[in-house]
């Protein structure tokens, strides 16, 4: 083989591994991670003995959140009432 034959063969296998570096080199190797939120539940136990008949109260208190997601993620469109539409789309 020439030279120059083997120097266009180097010149190809660089190419295609500088190409296929690039190509990889997009991929993300991990995907990313979800936002886990913290519970929206918790509870609180006590005990209670009293002296005199030796008899324990156990108090449990449990705490639930409404907030189930952050303000603004499930908030709509604004509702535009008729009084507030512009005149040209109230005549339709």
């Amino acid at each position: 083989m020439s030279r120059r034959k083997i120097a266009w063969i180097v010149v190809g296998v660089i190419v295609a591994h500088v190409a296929a570096f690039l190509v990889v080199a997009r991929i993300n190797p991990f995907p990313k991670t979800n936002f886990i939120p913290p519970p929206n539940f918790g509870f609180k136990q006590t005990t209670y003995a009293d002296p005199a008949s030796g008899e324990r109260t156990v108090e449990r208190e449990f705490r639930v959140s409404t907030k189930l997601a952050k303000p603004g993620t499930y908030e709509g469109q604004r509702k535009i009432e008729a009084w507030e539409a512009k005149p040209e789309v109230a005549r339709q």
